[in-house]
């Protein structure tokens, strides 16, 4: 018994693992998707809104 609640601790503790290295390799890529879009559209609104 002592033995299955380790390896059920054991792969929770697999999983959030696993969580943190997808989200680290996952939010940087997300924070720059989000920040190109907004450049791009506030760009794009600033070039219809304002034609120079």
């Amino acid at each position: 018994m002592k033995h299955r609640s380790l390896s059920l601790g054991g792969f929770q503790s697999a999983m959030v693992l696993g969580l943190v290295v997808i989200g680290g390799r996952l939010y940087p890529s997300l924070v720059f998707q989000v920040h190109f879009g907004e450049h791009f559209f506030f760009g794009y609104v600033h070039c219809v809104a304002f034609p120079t």
